[in-house]
């Protein structure tokens, strides 16, 4: 297939002309469904009341909406019918027809046809009823509307309709077949009414076929669903079907209890049509019974009434039920004059025109439904191959688009690759250029300063020149030294050859440990120096190698600028600290005029009256921008200059920034030893790591310091909780059950080594491991600590790496405990070694097995028997056996199962009782989901 390039904006043009057109319709489509909700919303609200709904109409007629006339026509004729007045509900239901024929809407011209063809069945005129209910089913099969749930009950509406004409005409099997299609249908809408009908049009056809027990039940299916829709009229009809079966069966006092209750239920109901049901057939009870007198009163109710609604079905039975009655009597001429005008009505009703005329009708419809179906099965063929063609060249279309772009896209991003490797390798030979030059300056400088102060300190000379010359040489070596390093970082950092290794640690800290080296230099110059923050503690992300250049290339400028008595202040400032951090570093010297001010950051450029190279602003910059942040200055000279860096407090968002967890080497530097700075808790420090923690950490350490390192330290990898002394160590350790306790021995109200007794003799915490930190060093508080129940023992200061081995090496030992004390348990093997945890395990083991068949008994029971709470007895158990309670008393019953099996005296059913399981399938399952074998499997194979 060959498209032309012109054809491309033409096929997206009809592309998108179908969609936004589909979009449309669906839109009107909406609008329109909506517009009949609010119609049958309104119509609802006047159902019942005849004045309400003729008002509605004459509105409706007025505005033009014919959609709602035949809505009420719809509901008009139900209410007409269920008065007995046929021939007005005829008139309505067929004005409703026609308005569903102008308004081409299907779903009403189906519940119209059902609705004609009900009210010509009820007077009897079954021609015209088989008609209508034909009709409708054609229309309900032939249209889409079928597929809501409305356009199926119509459905099933159609095939009852016909299935009664079928019983009426005593064509049972076809009858059957109708009620049972429609009571499948009624089934899928799980539709309590519908299903109810159907119920007991089934069990009538039994009725007839005297199959009583069978009859019954639907009669009983039926009831029940009306009892669940609260039908009256529903209730009513069982009531005297089922009295019908009883009747049939000779027990006429049982039927007469039926009957009368249907007579009670419809005696106020407006539908006479169905009353009269129960009204001859209590008659006809009454006269089995020789009750002429009550007979005679309920069968001339019954003929008045037919008389009045014009059922010739009804006047026909009634009719033979007063020949039976006068016959009884003895009227024998009474009672050939009622059973001739019974065979009169019988004969409208069963004519040979309209028996011929239900087999014509029907052989049409499954004619035409055939043929219907065959023009279904054409017009979809033709439409699958449409689709297809219109498929492949949407596809071809599509994939033709496709390749241009990927080509395309190719093709630029080849060209970008092609200029970014060019780039790349201008950039590598400039830092490679810059590199190697300052290397080359390194060597002959490192000879320099070596041998100057190797001569200066190695041979005194007696001229006083001397050692003044060779202090220059070194003190100028030395700055030369410090331009080379900042090249060196500045080409480093443009050509982003750097690795920058970030951290989260406290700002706050940092800077006051960087700028506590520059005070004694400070006060010496006659300098005030001053550091101040308007918060104690900020945890942020920062990278402490490029905040130091910063912080220091910055203090070194401003000691440059100022003289004695000048002031230079840093300082943290209050600019929403939850997402950035200020710092602000200001001085009183001479300052930097306003045509300066913006090439201050420019690379070599120097102000005037300035002996720097211009580097380390510009490289101050650079960095402050890798750290995602921004720099800036303001100066009036000789009264302020001020350097404002902002800083991000998260970097965590950037994914462009490469955040890793590694620790700086000095990172202790500003996390220890921080000099007057305190902590008020450094469990909310560490609780805010970022890192997603398993195991559990708790520190006990009066020294706020200490614990804010041993956190920072260790938070990245567990989640760590604090307490200041031994009381409340105990106390959180037995709330919160961490994984390892790590404590200092000189604390206030309890010292470590009365905790570490507490802990092991705790019940339920004596199973956690402790590490003793402190600076005691001496062999007996070693020994006293290890006796008191320490498993390590780590002397301040202490090396990190050390504290992250020890906590390892601990937890790894509880994790193959637990394993050990689980395969001598279940197991029973003899353990080698008891020690506490061993012993609390095998002491749960016996109270188990002691209970094992009382399943109220676990948990509460068992946590109760070892005093301690269910969640501490289950994170107890987790913690020195890997199993919850549950989890491991399902370890012993199986365990026990497995012993028991082996034995021949005791069958599968004695195994799971005597194990505590009452439920054998159970047993099994649980039993076959840990040995991968079921009970009677494991108990064949050879022992």
């Amino acid at each position: 297939m060959k498209f032309k390039r012109c054809h491309f904006p033409v096929l997206l043009l009809v592309l998108l002309v179908t969609f936004l057109s589909c979009n449309h319709s669906e839109e009107n489509a909406k609008q329109k469904e909506f517009q009949k909700k609010s119609i049958e919303q309104e119509v609802f609200g006047h159902k019942k009341n005849i004045v309400g709904l003729k008002e509605l109409l004459n509105k409706f007629v007025k505005n033009g909406n014919l959609y709602g006339q035949c809505v009420l026509n719809r509901e008009l004729g139900k209410i007409f019918r269920n008065r007995s007045d046929f021939s007005q509900a005829i008139e309505a239901h067929h004005k409703s027809l026609e308005l569903a024929y102008m308004i081409q809407d299907t779903i009403e011209i189906v519940q119209a046809l059902n609705n004609l063809g009900t009210n010509f069945r009820r007077v009897g005129a079954l021609d015209e009823a088989i008609d209508y209910h034909y009709n409708a089913l054609k229309f309900a099969e032939a249209f889409s509307g079928i597929h809501t749930s409305v356009g199926t009950k119509n459905k099933t509406v159609a095939l009852n309709g016909l299935g009664n004409i079928s019983l009426t005409l005593n064509h049972l099997d076809e009858s059957m077949v109708y009620f049972r299609q429609a009571l499948a249908i009624e089934n899928s809408l799980n539709s309590e009414i519908g299903k109810a009908i159907n119920y007991a049009n089934i069990g009538a056809l039994f009725a007839l076929k005297h199959h009583y027990d069978s009859a019954y039940v639907y009669y009983n299916h039926s009831l029940q669903c009306n009892e669940r829709a609260e039908s009256d009229l529903g209730i009513s009809l069982c009531y005297a079907n089922i009295g019908h079966l009883y009747r049939d069966q000779q027990q006429y006092d049982q039927a007469l209890g039926y009957y009368l209750r249907a007579y009670e239920i419809m005696k106020n109901n407006s539908d006479r049509w169905h009353w009269l049901d129960a009204c001859m057939s209590i008659g006809h009870i009454y006269t089995l019974k020789n009750d002429f007198d009550r007979a005679q009163f309920y069968l001339k109710q019954g003929e008045s009434t037919a008389h009045k609604i014009g059922s010739r079905e009804h006047l026909e039975q009634v009719n033979r039920l007063l020949s039976a009655l006068h016959q009884k009597q003895g009227k024998y001429q009474q009672a050939l004059n009622e059973l001739l005008i019974a065979n009169d009505y019988q004969d409208s009703i069963r004519s040979t025109e309209q028996q011929q005329r239900f087999m014509d009708m029907r052989i049409k419809y499954e004619n035409e439904k055939n043929s219907r179906r065959i023009q279904e099965l054409a017009h979809i063929h033709q439409m699958t191959v449409q689709e297809k063609e219109n498929i492949l060249v949407t596809f071809f279309s599509f994939t033709a688009l496709f390749i241009v772009l990927i080509f395309v896209l190719y093709n630029n991003n080849r060209l970008r690759q092609k200029k970014n490797r060019e780039l790349k390798r201008i950039e590598e030979m400039k830092s490679n250029f810059f590199t190697n030059i300052t290397h080359e300056f390194r060597t002959p400088l490192t000879v320099i300063l070596g041998m100057s102060e190797h001569l200066l300190r190695e041979y005194p000379s007696s001229n006083p020149e001397v050692p003044h010359n060779l202090e220059a040489i070194i003190r100028q070596g030395n700055q030369l030294l410090h331009l080379v390093n900042q090249m060196l970082d500045l080409a480093r950092s443009e050509s982003g050859a750097d690795h920058p290794k970030w951290h989260n640690g406290d700002m706050i800290a940092y800077l006051h440990q960087l700028t506590q080296s520059y005070q004694p230099y400070a006060t010496n110059k006659g300098i005030e120096f001053i550091f101040t923050s308007s918060v104690d503690h900020l945890q942020m992300d920062f990278v402490p190698f490029y905040l130091n250049k910063i912080i220091r290339n910055l203090l070194s400028n401003a000691f440059k600028h100022c003289t004695t008595e000048d002031r230079i202040i840093c300082q943290v400032a209050a600019n929403d600290l939850k997402t950035q951090c200020k710092i602000e570093i200001s001085d009183t010297g001479s300052g930097i005029t306003s045509e300066e001010l913006t090439h201050i950051f420019e690379l070599y450029y120097t102000a005037s009256g300035n002996t720097g190279t211009g580097i380390g602003l510009a490289l101050t910059k650079q960095l402050v921008e890798k750290l995602q942040g921004s720099i800036s200055v303001r100066s009036t000279p000789r009264q302020e200059t001020v350097f404002t860096i902002l800083i991000p407090v998260s970097q965590r968002v950037s994914s462009h920034m490469p955040i890793t967890e590694s620790q700086e080497e000095d990172i202790s530097v500003f996390l220890t030893d921080s000099g007057d700075s305190t902590i008020s808790n450094p469990e909310i420090i560490a609780d805010k790591s970022i890192f997603s923690c398993q195991q559990t950490l708790l520190i006990v350490e009066d020294n706020q310091d200490v614990a804010f390192y041993i956190s920072s330290v260790l938070s990245f990898e567990f989640r760590i909780l604090f307490a200041a002394d031994g009381n409340a160590g105990l106390q959180k350790a037995e709330e919160n059950m961490p994984d390892l306790i790590i404590t200092d021995l000189m604390m206030p109200e309890k010292d470590g080594f009365e905790f570490c007794r507490e802990v092991r003799k705790s019940i339920a915490i004596s199973h956690i491991p402790i590490i003793i930190v402190t600076a005691k060093n001496n062999m007996e508080d070693r020994i006293q600590g290890f006796k008191c129940g320490a498993d390590a023992y780590l002397i301040k200061p202490f090396d990190k790496e050390e504290l992250h081995a020890r906590i390892h090496q601990l937890l790894e030992s509880r994790q193959q405990l637990m394993k050990k004390y689980c395969r001598m348990i279940l197991h029973t093997e003899e353990p080698e070694i008891k020690d506490e945890n061993l012993k609390f395990l095998q002491h749960i083991t016996d109270i188990i097995y002691r209970e094992l068949k009382n399943p109220e008994f676990f948990p509460n029971g068992l946590a109760r028997e070892v005093c301690l709470s269910t969640s501490q007895l289950n994170r107890k158990l987790n913690a020195i056996a890997g199993h919850n309670c549950s989890s491991y008393v399902m370890q012993i019953r199986l365990n026990k199962a497995k012993k028991l099996l082996c034995s021949a005296h005791l069958n599968i059913s004695e195994v799971a009782f005597e194990c505590g399981f009452n439920d054998l399938g159970y047993f099994s399952r649980s039993f076959k989901k840990e040995f991968a074998l079921t009970p009677s499997q494991y108990q064949r194979m050879p022992k």
